[in-house]
């Protein structure tokens, strides 16, 4: 199913004013294949017709809207992505907060995608915590435009192949729990996962 230019330009405007995100026209293909998938489920024939289905204002096309922010956006991240920011968060912000007495700190990842920044900022903060005696109360708040992955995020289950990602060895054993050994999946602990909270925000509202 092919997408025409006028839907497509209807589409790319609607992912710019809603999301933030823009689709030049070399992401054509790309709305196209990820969308394709939602016409098939909603029965219909076309992207025109997804279009005014889009427009209908009621509480399915609002509902759609959501699925639709969810299949154009591009969630990646890992554990201790750019981890130059996780050894600032260590060497430099935690150790002023605990100068100058600090007991509690409250994070916001406002783009947090699937839950791996969360889960790698309180591992950050508990190993600070026990190096350094540090009593500190803590809280991240993690914040996504897609509620699927806001959804795996709450879940903190991963598979090995994302824990494995962790650069630093030990790390999988203390702060993960295995949750099926045949497909090689890791839940998150509880200790951890008490200092998250989630919840939908689009930053461009």
């Amino acid at each position: 199913m092919n997408i025409d230019e006028k839907s497509f330009l209807y589409l790319a405007d609607l992912v710019k004013n809603t999301m933030g995100i823009k689709m030049p026209p070399e992401k054509k293909q790309l709305m196209e294949t990820r969308l394709a998938k939602r016409l098939r489920i909603l029965n219909l024939e076309s992207f025109p017709d997804y279009c005014n289905y889009l427009r209908r204002g009621d509480d399915d096309s609002k509902r759609e809207l959501i699925n639709f922010c969810n299949s154009i956006s591009t969630n990646k991240t890992d554990f201790f992505r750019e981890i130059g920011h996780f050894e600032y968060l260590r060497d430099v912000i935690l150790p002023e907060y605990q100068k100058k007495g600090k007991r509690e700190l409250n994070i916001w990842s406002a783009a947090s995608s699937s839950g791996e920044e969360l889960y790698t900022i309180a591992m950050e903060i508990e190993e600070y915590k026990a190096k350094h005696h540090y009593k500190l109360n803590y809280s991240v708040l993690g914040t996504d435009i897609s509620t699927k992955v806001l959804q795996t995020a709450k879940d903190a289950v991963y598979t090995e192949a994302n824990v494995d990602t962790i650069p630093f060895p030990g790390f999988k054993n203390k702060y993960f729990e295995p949750v099926d050994a045949g497909k090689k999946k890791y839940r998150v602990k509880q200790n951890l996962r008490n200092n998250v909270k989630l919840g939908t925000f689009n930053l461009m509202s």
